[in-house]
């Protein structure tokens, strides 16, 4: 089963976790100016609470932004504040994390987002589980979420996640793969990462293996640090992905700083140098 977007070209958006929660309607202003067409949500970090409220909440949102021609194209980040919801620990946990999904699955669908960037380390912490017994319930519960993506035309988009960052489960991006392919069902896809490219893969070709397999793509450095400042060098994924056949969303991904203006626009410009090919 291949999950590969069918977009005639890829599309640029910025992550708002680049910029102060306070500074929304500026960063807002920036992405236009900078040509950028999405914005993916960490939803916590926009809307107050996970309550009846949102799903209208979100609907007014979407057409706000729709209006300074944007997309909402993903959301991360939407277990944070999230307690007892987690994909091991037990029967409960993960029936949480089932409840949950469907949560997130119906705002994706009120905003349009195709893709829900599944990380958080800390929710799939395994514990004592042996690998064996964790994959399999991994997969399990997966394919027991998927269907709730599907029915709003999106994914749960498993992100690799680096050992750097506490991660203890599928840490590497031929691993989480492997994970989507066994999973084999519409609504769960895999999440291209490239700080999880420099942290843990290291070769550019695991791009093109992982194209088709992709809901969604964040360029990010390690530690999330602002685009170009931690030494890391794009040009060989660029040129890796340029041959990988994805035409998903490229969505910019860094922590805020007060620099945050100036981080968005070298962020920008570093992605069209780099990942140009795959935005024409």
């Amino acid at each position: 089963m291949s999950v590969a977007a069918a977009r005639p070209r890829a599309r640029l958006a910025v992550s708002n976790i680049a910029w102060p929660r306070e500074a929304w309607r500026d960063a807002l202003a920036l992405l236009r100016d900078l040509g950028v067409e999405g914005v993916e949500l960490a939803p916590m970090n926009v809307f107050p609470a996970w309550d009846d409220a949102l799903l209208d909440a979100a609907a007014g949102l979407r057409d706000d932004l729709a209006g300074r021609g944007l997309a909402v194209p993903a959301l991360q980040g939407w277990l944070f504040g999230v307690d007892g919801a987690a994909l091991f620990r037990g029967p409960e946990a993960t029936e949480a994390f089932v409840a949950h999904c469907a949560k997130v699955a119906k705002l994706a669908g009120a905003l349009g987002a195709s893709a829900c960037v599944y990380g958080a380390p800390r929710s799939r912490d395994p514990g004592v589980l042996a690998p064996e017994a964790a994959w399999e319930e991994a997969v399990a519960t997966l394919r027991r979420v998927a269907p709730l993506f599907v029915e709003v035309g999106a994914s749960l988009a498993f992100e690799p996640n680096a050992a750097r960052y506490a991660c203890r489960f599928v840490t590497g991006t031929d691993e989480a793969i492997r994970l989507v392919r066994e999973v084999d069902r519409r609504g769960v896809a895999l999440q291209i990462d490239t700080g999880t490219v420099f942290l843990e893969d290291g070769d550019p070709a695991v791009l093109p293996r992982a194209a088709p397999w992709a809901a969604h793509l964040h360029v990010s450095e390690p530690d999330l640090a602002p685009l170009g400042t931690s030494g890391v060098d794009h040009a060989p994924l660029g040129a890796a992905l340029a041959h990988s056949g994805y035409s998903g969303w490229v969505s910019i991904e860094m922590r805020a700083t007060p620099e945050w203006r100036e981080n968005v626009s070298r962020a920008v410009a570093l992605v069209r140098q780099h990942y140009g090919d795959v935005l024409q």
